[in-house]
C-alpha cells in the first residue's frame, strides 16, 4: 500500500522548488512494535514517518515509514558508514536529484557534509538548522559570544554556517544563500534578520499543514477493535488531503482524473 501511494503522487505531480523534510506521528495507542514516542508531537505515541512535501502546497510527495533501527532503505546512494538520518534524506530525495530543488529540513540530519554532498553531487540545495556540535563547524562560531542582533558567517565553498543572536542563537546551514540580511518589521519595530531565517520559517511552516499522516489532536480509544476501522480510512483520507492540496495548482483536474 505504501509502494502504491508512493508511486501514485510521484507519478501525477512533480513538486515546484521549495520542498520539505520533517518527521510525523501517527496516533497508535495498541500494542505494535514500532510504534515510536516523540515528545514535541500531539499525540506522543503512535507511528513515526519522513514526509517529503512541497513547501507552497504540503502536498506529500513521498514518505516511508520509520520501523526502528532495522527500517529498510534501498537507495544506492549511501554506504553503511552513512548516518541512519542522512540515508532518509538521500532515500526521500533520489528521484528528485538533478531537477534544481531546495531542501529545507528540521528536526534531524544538519550537516555541513550532506548539505555539501547534495549541492556538489545532486544539484539540490540545502537550507536547514545547524547543531555546533557537528564535525567540521569553524571552532570560531562555536566560541564567539554575541550580543542580540549580531552575526557571524563562515563559507566553504557553496556551504554557508552562520550563527545569529535573536533572544537565543540560531544557527544555520544553506549551500542558497549567503549572509545577507532583510529588515523586517515586528510589532511596530524594524530588525534585520538573515534571509537564511526569513525563507526557512517561511518554507518549513508552509509544509506542516493538518493531513491524515499528521498526529490527530483528539484521543481514540485504545481498543484494538476501535483502532483497526481508522487504520483502514486511511488511504481514503491520504487521497481527499493531496486533492485539496492540488487545489491550489493549476494540475488540479488533471490529478482528479488520475486518482479515479
Amino acid at each position: 500500500m505504501i509502494c502504491h501511494l508512493n508511486i501514485k503522487f510521484q507519478t501525477i505531480y512533480l513538486p515546484n522548488q521549495n520542498i520539505a523534510i520533517d518527521e510525523s506521528l501517527t496516533l497508535w495507542k495498541g500494542c505494535l512494535s514500532i510504534r515510536q514516542y516523540l515528545l514535541l508531537k500531539a499525540s506522543k505515541f503512535g507511528i513515526k514517518t519522513f514526509e517529503l512535501r512541497e513547501s507552497r502546497t504540503g502536498y506529500l510527495w513521498c514518505f516511508l515509514v520509520y520501523t526502528g533501527k532495522n527500517t529498510i532503505l534501498q537507495s544506492s546512494l549511501f554506504t553503511p558508514d552513512t548516518p541512519k538520518t542522512a540515508a532518509v534524506v538521500l532515500e526521500l530525495l533520489e528521484p528528485l536529484f538533478g531537477r534544481g530543488h531546495t531542501l529545507f529540513i528540521d528536526i534531524f540530519s544538519k550537516s555541513p557534509e550532506l548539505a555539501s554532498k547534495l549541492k556538489i553531487e545532486h544539484s539540490t540545495d540545502y537550507v536547514g538548522t545547524l547543531k555546533l556540535n557537528r564535525k567540521n563547524v569553524p571552532k570560531e562560531m562555536k566560541d564567539k559570544k554575541l550580543e542580540k542582533g549580531e552575526i557571524i558567517a563562515r563559507h566553504s565553498g557553496s556551504v554557508t554556517v552562520l550563527k545569529w543572536h535573536d533572544k537565543r542563537n540560531v544557527n544555520m546551514v544553506s549551500t542558497y544563500h549567503s549572509a545577507d540580511t532583510w529588515r523586517v518589521s515586528n510589532k511596530s519595530k524594524e530588525t534585520e534578520k538573515p534571509l537564511h531565517m526569513i525563507d526557512y520559517n517561511h518554507n518549513v511552516r508552509g509544509c506542516r499543514f493538518e493531513g491524515p499522516i499528521v498526529a490527530h489532536e483528539h484521543d481514540r480509544e485504545e481498543k484494538n477493535d476501535q483502532m483497526v476501522p481508522q487504520t483502514f480510512q486511511k488511504p481514503t483520507e491520504l487521497y481527499s488531503s493531496q486533492f485539496i492540496c492540488c487545489l491550489s495548482t493549476n494540475d488540479g483536474k488533471k490529478y482528479t482524473a488520475a486518482l479515479i
